[in-house]
């Protein structure tokens, strides 16, 4: 049995051979099986070289293959940073509808001024004025995303406290204190439902009570 074995092992190895061979002298009725089913390839030739090794009570050799596989921790931070652009990508292009939306609404009102009422008038002015201030604001963050490849996050709306009580104000301060509070309580009303805002929700909420609560003082002072 050596010897046949040996004189196989040291020449071209005949596949159909050595499956003989095992078919003879082997042990393992399975691998029988297998040898005896399979195709020749570099796969089953390498198995049946080691299997027949065995027989011969010495050190099998089998082939070992290098295979490169890319570092987990480096293919994460790749799917994470193409991840994060996507989804700049997409608030950008989401800023970008709104621009376009708050520019359609304000040339609307810049055209419909001199068919609305005086009172109307002066509201659609200062509505005028605050989709101005936003749509600046938000051309500064796309800008911003374009030059960086990542869209900076909103600013919050200072508060500007008057330099007088509410019942010292004119009519036409009162109104624009009444658009810039609407303004501020739409913004804390976003942040309330934002899931990833969920640990400031209270503060949140304690922003837009207070809000509402001088929106509606202003509300009875109007006439």
């Amino acid at each position: 049995m050596n010897n046949e074995i040996n004189s196989w092992l040291n020449s071209e190895r005949d596949y159909a051979i050595g499956v003989q061979l095992y078919s003879r002298f082997g042990q393992s009725q399975n691998m029988k099986r297998i040898f005896e089913r399979s195709d020749q390839s570099e796969t089953s030739t390498e198995n049946l070289i080691y299997e027949l090794e065995k027989l011969l009570h010495v050190s099998p050799t089998r082939t070992t293959r290098s295979v490169t596989v890319m570092p987990p921790p480096i293919a994460t931070i790749a799917n994470q940073q193409v991840g994060n652009l996507n989804a700049h990508s997409r608030d950008d292009k989401l800023l970008f509808d709104q621009i376009k939306s708050k520019l359609k609404i304000r040339d609307h009102l810049h055209a419909t001024l001199e068919h609305v009422s005086q009172d109307q008038r002066r509201l659609n002015a200062l509505q005028i004025l605050d989709l101005s201030d936003e749509i600046t604001k938000a051309y500064e963050r796309h800008e911003h995303f374009k030059i960086h490849g990542v869209l900076p996050p909103e600013q919050e709306n200072k508060e500007v406290v008057p330099d007088k009580s509410l019942t010292d104000l004119s009519e036409a301060e009162l109104l624009r204190r009444r658009s810039n509070i609407r303004s501020k309580i739409s913004y804390y009303k976003k942040q309330i439902g934002l899931p990833e805002k969920a640990a400031s929700i209270i503060y949140n909420a304690g922003c837009l009570s207070k809000w509402e609560a001088q929106l509606s003082q202003i509300l009875q002072l109007l006439p």
